[in-house]
């Protein structure tokens, strides 16, 4: 999959910004820091930049700072979050943070050799885990480089792991490169994270250090342990729809004639009954493997929960799936104009289950409902 997002359009030297980026421009060039310095500073003063030394990944993102108005004299991140509303965060992605752990837990040895700390923040940026050399971890205080800061491009000017989610693929960014001058004398490198189910950024994984640390290897470090996390997320997916479905025999025992709908934590539908896969493709949503059907308000991971359930699910009731108190997921009988009788759509499926989630890699239809 294209990993890649639109490039923001502008011009640097007259050269088009269009085009998306081949992989060596994820590698910072060190040896032009004074040059680099030069272009940006033409750039901020509201001039064109000299763009032979500056890679066009990094124009590109100096743009976007520049067009939101970022403030390039910005000395650290603006803030953090409370320690209450971190560990509500924290909690939220704590399936990330599970994932997350062995590289991290590996990272407080050798990362301290290396004069360096690891850090992973959520989809928007936001720093919920760092581990490494404990005197990187004092300096990183100068630039609030610490849990609960917001670490956004457009928050933090350019930055590795700010432009990595902004253009969803592996980046390092280094010294003169920042958009923001109090982030200048920092290197970095940072990976994204996707989900296993449908490919969506859930994260990134980022190595930062002084700039005098520069190492190239940086960057296939973070994608190593981005690669890592991913595949501990798809054993930890399995493990726990496997544990949704435990929960569910005795609901899908009484349920047996009806349509039913398993829905897991994030509102991913993960099975479905005979009755329910007839009657749902008959409104155009097949359950097949590559194609992941998704009900937002299901998510129980989301910060908002959305409006009333889409059209081509029509409830007639809603469950939680609960274990030892927890909510693990959702459990939905079809309304009874939902589920159909005699007639059998061609495409229907009779299988029960809905396929390989891993496979998926377009995004489910966005559905909108309350959460029950």
């Amino acid at each position: 999959m294209d990993q890649s997002c639109e490039p923001v359009r502008g011009t640097l030297r007259g050269r088009s910004l269009l085009a998306a980026f081949p992989a060596s421009e994820a590698f910072a060039r060190p040896g032009h820091e004074r040059e680099i310095l030069d272009a940006w500073e033409r750039l901020v003063r509201g001039g064109e930049a000299e763009a032979e030394h500056v890679r066009g990944l990094i124009a590109q993102s100096w743009l976007r700072c520049r067009d939101r108005e970022v403030d390039p004299e910005l000395a650290r991140a603006p803030g953090t979050l409370a320690d209450g509303d971190l560990r509500l965060h924290r909690d939220r992605h704590r399936t990330l943070l599970e994932a997350s752990a062995p590289v991290m837990s590996a990272a407080r040895d050798f990362l301290s050799d290396a004069g360096s700390i690891l850090l992973l923040t959520d989809a928007h940026g936001l720093i919920i885990g760092v581990e490494g050399d404990p005197e990187t971890r004092d300096r990183a205080k100068e630039i609030v480089l610490v849990p609960g800061a917001a670490w956004d491009e457009l928050v933090t000017g350019t930055n590795a792991i700010g432009t990595a989610l902004a253009v969803g693929q592996a980046v390092q960014v280094h010294g003169a490169e920042h958009f923001c001058e109090g982030i200048k004398r920092w290197t970095c490198a940072a990976a994204v994270v996707r989900d296993p189910c449908d490919a969506s950024i859930v994260g990134a994984i980022d190595v930062s250090a002084t700039s005098h640390s520069y190492s190239r290897q940086s960057l296939a470090f973070v994608v190593s342990a981005a690669a890592q996390i991913e595949a501990r997320l798809k054993q930890l997916e399995l493990a726990q729809r496997y544990r949704i479905l435990e929960s569910c025999v005795s609901l899908l025992s009484i349920a047996h004639s009806e349509g039913v709908v398993l829905f897991d934590r994030r509102g991913f539908a993960i099975k479905v009954n005979a009755q329910a896969a007839a009657a749902l493709a008959l409104r155009g949503q097949a359950f097949a493997a590559g194609h992941p059907l998704r009900v937002d308000a299901l998510n129980l991971e989301a910060v908002v929960p959305a409006g009333p359930f889409p059209e081509w699910l029509p409830a007639a009731r809603v469950e939680p799936v609960l274990d030892r108190g927890e909510r693990i997921g959702t459990f939905v009988v079809l309304a009874p104009d939902g589920v159909v009788g005699a007639k059998r759509p061609r495409a229907a499926s009779a299988a029960a289950a809905v396929g390989d989630p891993f496979e998926a890699r377009t995004p489910a239809p966005a559905a909108a409902d309350p959460r029950a």
